[in-house]
């Protein structure tokens, strides 16, 4: 598995939302990974918790985590090599 530990800080608004709802990862393989867990509730001004995917392909080089319609902002993208 991959897990990410995520914390989400606002002063403005709710973050009434479920992560793993909003959240995907893809590998340069073009291959969409949806999370199998996220430990961090919803709701309030301040989420924090483990955000978990399932096992990545073997070939992937390149992985990008996307965030897209959480607190209001369209789309957040975060990207790491792994080679």
């Amino acid at each position: 598995q991959v897990r990410f530990e995520v914390t989400i800080t606002t002063h403005q608004g709710d973050l009434g939302f479920n992560l793993k709802e909003k959240a995907y990862l893809l590998d340069d393989q073009n291959k969409k990974y949806q999370p199998i867990d996220w430990d961090g509730g919803a709701g309030g001004h301040h989420l924090s918790g483990t955000l978990v995917f399932p096992v990545l392909n073997e070939d992937a080089h390149k992985l990008t985590l996307i965030i897209e319609g959480a607190a209001g902002i369209e789309k957040r993208v975060f990207a790491w090599d792994l080679r």
